[in-house]
C-alpha cells in the first residue's frame, strides 16, 4: 500500500514530467522496420574498428610522407595537419594514429566505410553521419603528385570528384573504378554522377528505400560493397565478402542518432512546432510522435521539389542497368528521377542540408531567402555549431575560390554545377513564429 507522502511525490513527479521540456525519452522516433542481430552487429563493428574488410591501397610510408607535395609543408603534429588538409577526423577508437576511415594492414593502409560515413559534429566524432568536410579529390591529387615524384604511374586518374568539401561524387567514382577493373567502357554510362552527401546511417532501420534518390530497397548491403572496387578487386572477389558486409549492415541498423546537446528545449514552442510540423511537413517527412508514427518513403520529382537536378540527370537508366547486370544489383535498383524525402531523426547533427550539402543550417532550409550563395565553414568544434540556427557557423568570403584546389573547395559556391541551393521552399510560407517553433521541434528528433 502506498503512503500519502509517496502518492504526493508520485503526483509531483508526473506533473513535473508533463511541464518539463521534451526529454530524450520523448525525442521523436519511427517504427523499426529492419531489426538487427546483435552478434552480427558486433562483428560488423569489429570489422571497422579492430579488423578490416578492405584491401591495402597505399603504403603507410607513402601517407606518412605525403607532406612533400603540400605547398609550404606543415607545422605541428603531422596527422592533425593531414586530417585538416583532407577534411578527415580523429578515430574515436585505437587506430594506430591514422584518421577515421584509414586502417593499417601490415605495412600498408586501406580505406574503409568510415572515411565517408563518420564526421565531427559540434566537437564530437559521430559514426554513421556523412563526412561533412571530406575532400577526396584533394587526397587523390596529392597521391598522384607523390607517385609522379617517385617515378610511379598512378593506377587511376580521377578528376572533379569533390565539388566542395563534403560534397562528393561517390557513385561516379564507383563506375570509374569498375571501368579500371574491367577495362571496356560501357557506352552512354556516366562516370560523373553529381555531388552529394550520404544519408545518415541511423535512418536505415526506419526506411524502405535507400540512397538520396530512393533507387534501392532497404536494407541493401550489396551496394555498400562497391567501395571495394577502389581496392582493385573484381566483383567476383568482392562477392566473397558478402557475409562481412551483411554484418556491417547489422551494425549500421544498430546505430542511433546523437541527442541534442545544447540544453533544454522550450516546451510551449516545441508543442507549437510539433503541430505545425505535422500539418505542413509530415506528408513527406513522417510522423514522429503519437500512436500513428510512420515514414512514407516518398520520392519527389525534381520538377516538384526544385533542388539541384544534376544527381538525377546523371544517374538514370544506363547507370541503373549497369549495376543491375552485376552482383551488386540484388535487389535491383530503379531510376526514380527524383529525391527521397529523408527521415528527420537526428536532423540537428546532419548539417549541411539538402542532398548536396548546399545549405549550412536549418534556418536557411526553412527560409530559402536566407541561404548564402557563397559560404565557408568556420570550424568543427562545439563552439562552431550554431544552436540557434541549427547548423554550422560560417563566413561569406568575397572570393569564390578555385574549385581545382583544396583551399578553393573549402568555399561552397552554389553557382558551381551540381552545388545549387535552390528548391525545397516549403518553409517560406510559414510565419517567423511558426518557423522558430518548427526549428525547436526538429532539435528533439
Amino acid at each position: 500500500m502506498r503512503s500519502p507522502a509517496r502518492a504526493v511525490l508520485l503526483a509531483c513527479s508526473l506533473c513535473a514530467a508533463a511541464c518539463a521540456p521534451p526529454a530524450q525519452s520523448e525525442s521523436g522516433s519511427l517504427p523499426i522496420l529492419h531489426p538487427f542481430d546483435a552478434t552480427r552487429a558486433e562483428h560488423g563493428r569489429s570489422l571497422l574498428e579492430v579488423e578490416t574488410v578492405t584491401q591495402p591501397s597505399v603504403p603507410r610510408v607513402g601517407l606518412e610522407n605525403l607532406w612533400v607535395v603540400w605547398p609550404g609543408g606543415y607545422s605541428g603534429d603531422y596527422w592533425t595537419a593531414f586530417r585538416e588538409r583532407y577534411g578527415m577526423h580523429e578515430a574515436p577508437f585505437e587506430n594506430a594514429g591514422l584518421p577515421l576511415g584509414l586502417r593499417t594492414v601490415g605495412k600498408n593502409v586501406s580505406f574503409d566505410c568510415l572515411l565517408c560515413h563518420g564526421s565531427t559534429v559540434a566537437g564530437q566524432v559521430v559514426l554513421g553521419v556523412a563526412n561533412s568536410t571530406l575532400d577526396v579529390q584533394g587526397l587523390l591529387d596529392d597521391l598522384e603528385a607523390a607517385a609522379k615524384l617517385a617515378g610511379i604511374t598512378a593506377p587511376v586518374l580521377l578528376r572533379n570528384r569533390t565539388g566542395a568539401a563534403g560534397a562528393i561524387d561517390a557513385v561516379g567514382m564507383g563506375f570509374a573504378f569498375g571501368e579500371r577493373i574491367y577495362g571496356a567502357q560501357v557506352a552512354g554510362l556516366n562516370k560523373e554522377c553529381g555531388f552529394e552527401r550520404a544519408p545518415a546511417w541511423w535512418q536505415l532501420k526506419h526506411k524502405r528505400k535507400v540512397f538520396n534518390d530512393g533507387s534501392s530497397e532497404a536494407p541493401s548491403f550489396r551496394t555498400m560493397a562497391g567501395t571495394l572496387l577502389a581496392d582493385g578487386l573484381t566483383i567476383d572477389e568482392i562477392a566473397l565478402h558478402a557475409a562481412d558486409f551483411e554484418d556491417i549492415g547489422h551494425w549500421i541498423l544498430s546505430l542511433n542518432a546523437p541527442p541534442w546537446p545544447f540544453g533544454e528545449l522550450d516546451r510551449a514552442r516545441w508543442d507549437q512546432g510539433r503541430a505545425v510540423f505535422q500539418r505542413e511537413c509530415s506528408t513527406c517527412h513522417g510522423i514522429y510522435h503519437g500512436a500513428d508514427k510512420s515514414f512514407p518513403d516518398r520520392i519527389l520529382p525534381v520538377a516538384e521539389i526544385g533542388t539541384d537536378p544534376v544527381r538525377t540527370m546523371k544517374f538514370g537508366a544506363p547507370e541503373v542497368n549497369a549495376i543491375n547486370s552485376t552482383w551488386f544489383g540484388d535487389p535491383p535498383m530503379v531510376d526514380t528521377d527524383g529525391y527521397l524525402a529523408p527521415t528527420l531523426i537526428g536532423i540537428w547533427a546532419r548539417a549541411p542540408y539538402l542532398h548536396n550539402g548546399s545549405v549550412p543550417d536549418l534556418v536557411s532550409v526553412l527560409d530559402s531567402k536566407s541561404r548564402p550563395a557563397v559560404w565557408q565553414r568556420i570550424g568543427i568544434g562545439k563552439e562552431h555549431f550554431d544552436a540557434e540556427r541549427v547548423g554550422w557557423r560560417y563566413s561569406t568570403p568575397a572570393e569564390r575560390g578555385d574549385p581545382k584546389t583544396i583551399e578553393g573547395r573549402k568555399i561552397y559556391d552554389t553557382a558551381r554545377e551540381g552545388l545549387s541551393n535552390s528548391g525545397h521552399t516549403y518553409g517560406d510560407g510559414l510565419s517567423e513564429v511558426d518557423r522558430a517553433a518548427v526549428l525547436e521541434y526538429l532539435k528533439s528528433l
